[in-house]
């Protein structure tokens, strides 16, 4: 989900994909990127309607917040994705996502991705672990077949992670940044190239935003790049970043997603997740260990 190839001395790989691969055998190299500033993230949850062609069709949610591990209290953000079709939309096709990541704060990167989707009557779980070193193992389940992963990529990121850091880097008007992004079962190399900064009108104000462009390279199947056409991503100028807009032209036409609400719950997060950052856990409460979202309705 971007004037010159400013990176080609530090980005390598096999752009040029005649037949699929696993994603244990790509071959690439891309920079490492330092968030300036703290990295934290306020909790929040944006809400946003998604539209196909001008017609409404569903709603969203990201919610993040800063926690810290109750094992070696070392703080990361949670990131909570939910998304849904409405129901109108629900009588040709039904869709629904929740998703979960982690994001380490020192050093930078992914820890944990797992994410539900169920289409009409098809489900589809993904679950991505990072270790130290950035070892991934990875389990997709799709009806009854299964594909498991494990292998190195010291520099990969899941789609939650790749978004997180994109968001938060200092955006010049023609920068571009590298990531490379697995899904569970295939990688892509991510370029986010920052186009604008131009005002946005978004819930009733003007917002200072930035214009990035998101191209997408498959690495492991070639038949995807033909899938994608382009999608362009709005974000606020100032910080927290948000992430305000998203248009994406694909082959089956044009999706775009508009911010409406930031709300600032006074509540907990939500049953899971671990304490935020400097806050006490209620009194008598264990931390909750491995605990997962409930299935889509």
């Amino acid at each position: 989900m971007l004037v010159s190839l400013l990176a080609a001395a530090s980005v390598t790989a096999a752009v040029t994909v005649a037949e699929k691969l696993s994603p244990a055998d790509v071959e690439i190299t891309t920079p490492i990127y330092a968030v300036p500033g703290p990295v934290a993230a306020a909790h929040e949850t944006w809400k946003y309607s998604f539209s196909w062609t001008g017609i409404p069709v569903g709603a969203a949610s990201i919610e993040s917040w800063t926690a810290v591990d109750g094992e070696t209290a070392d703080e990361h953000v949670e990131v909570a994705v939910k998304g849904r079709t409405n129901g109108f939309i629900d009588i040709f096709w039904r869709y629904r996502l929740e998703a979960r990541g982690r994001i380490k704060t020192n050093p930078l990167g992914p820890s944990r991705f797992s994410a539900k989707e169920q289409e009409n009557s098809k489900k589809k779980l993904t679950d991505i672990d990072f270790s130290d070193g950035r070892v991934v193992n990875s389990r997709r389940q799709k009806g009854e077949k299964v594909r498991e992963y494990s292998f190195e990529a010291p520099n990969m990121h899941d789609i939650l992670s790749t978004v997180f850091v994109a968001l938060n880097l200092d955006h010049d008007i023609d920068n571009q940044y590298y990531f490379d992004t697995f899904t569970g079962t295939s990688r892509y190399l991510v370029t986010v190239s920052v186009e604008a900064r131009e005002p946005l009108r978004v819930a009733g104000e003007d917002i200072d935003a930035f214009r990035l462009l998101i191209g997408t390279k498959a690495l492991t199947d070639p038949d995807d790049d033909r899938k994608h056409r382009a999608t362009h991503l709005w974000v606020s100028a100032d910080k927290p970043r948000r992430l305000l807009k998203a248009r994406s032209k694909t082959f089956i036409g044009s999706v775009s997603v508009q911010l409406v609400s930031v709300d600032r719950p006074a509540e907990e997060p939500p049953a899971g997740a671990e304490t935020p950052a400097g806050a006490e856990p209620p009194a008598g409460a264990e931390p909750p260990a491995g605990a997962e979202s409930p299935a889509p309705s």
